[in-house]
């Protein structure tokens, strides 16, 4: 699919930018673009192209474009959108580095890319990819969630379930890596054509100095402490420490819940240091309202130590 596409028309974004050559050298200069990448300066253009689906290397007779654009999603698991008046989309990430969206076509009986992101973290995979060296490379392997507020009406005061951003609706997406990385990405894709990123959290930086890599998938929620606006929540993440010991781990033993429309941290487990747990809260949340008010009052957490953990909000 993504081969029969012309590299013209391809819409590729990165968190500094369009993921074209002077793009991100302008954004980044000449030496750091290439230390992210991991080339050499002269292997810039090539490297970037190839990563955006043009065949550089000459190994497809009957293309200008890769047959082997689209990336292994090992564990990403795709989601789909309902954008109303028969306009589907589908998010889902690849071991190539890149989230992609497309639209499912009914009309024409096909499936077309929207666009698609790499994160400037994940530069640094594509030369080890192109060369098809030895051992697995990750990328954007991780959840997505997806928040939709659409409550404008038409004109007979109805809501006609199609999401006009003209009219205040809203739709964000949220991704995390898996063994990619440590960061969670927000984006607005009220739009879908037109997706903007909203903010990157950052493990090992600032409020989330503990977040490891970034399994946990961010749940939306309501919580009544926050007030009526969504927030996220997720497990701390996971520790490679676990790939080789049952020790303790460094990071990952937390559970965050941040605010889903700046990506600002709102509260953590380790925030009162009363939380014990040694291990990393790599697995999904489980939230209960076990009231049926529309707020979270509890949570549950598995870690990589055999434990669960009830959460009284």
């Amino acid at each position: 699919m993504l081969a029969t596409i012309k590299d013209k028309d391809r819409k590729v974004l990165t968190d500094i930018g369009f993921f074209k050559a002077d793009s991100i050298i302008d954004a980044m200069g000449e030496s750091q673009a290439a230390s992210a990448f991991l080339i050499d300066k002269s292997e810039l253009e090539n490297t970037i192209n190839w990563a955006r689906g043009v065949d550089v290397d000459n190994k497809n007779p009957e293309s200008e474009q890769r047959n082997d654009i689209f990336g292994d999603p090992l564990h990403s698991r795709p989601v789909a959108i309902d954008y109303g008046n028969n306009d589907i989309r589908i998010l889902i990430g690849t071991n190539a580095g890149f989230l992609h969206m497309f639209k499912d076509d009914d009309v024409n009986n096909e499936v077309k890319e929207s666009w698609a992101f790499i994160p400037s973290v994940l530069f640094k995979i594509i030369k080890s990819l192109r060369k098809a060296e030895s051992g697995k490379q990750y990328g954007m392997d991780g959840p997505i969630s997806v928040y939709s507020k659409n409550e404008s009406l038409n004109s007979d005061n109805v809501n006609d379930g199609i999401v006009d951003a003209t009219k205040g609706d809203n739709v964000w997406a949220f991704a995390g890596m898996r063994r990619g990385g440590r960061n969670y990405y927000g984006f607005n894709i009220t739009d879908p054509d037109n997706p903007k990123l909203k903010w990157t959290i950052q493990g090992g930086e600032g409020d989330f100095t503990k977040l490891g890599q970034t399994w946990s998938k961010p749940q939306v929620a309501f919580i009544k402490a926050f007030g009526d606006k969504p927030v996220l929540v997720f497990g701390g993440g996971y520790d490679t420490n676990k790939d080789t010991s049952s020790e303790a781990d460094s990071v990952g033993n937390n559970i965050y819940i941040v605010d889903a429309n700046t990506g600002t941290k709102l509260w953590s487990l380790l925030d009162n240091n009363n939380f014990k747990g040694k291990h990393s809260i790599a697995a999904d949340i489980t939230l209960l309202d076990s009231d049926y008010d529309g707020y979270i009052d509890r949570i549950y957490a598995a870690d990589t130590g055999g434990d669960i953990w009830r959460i009284n909000m």
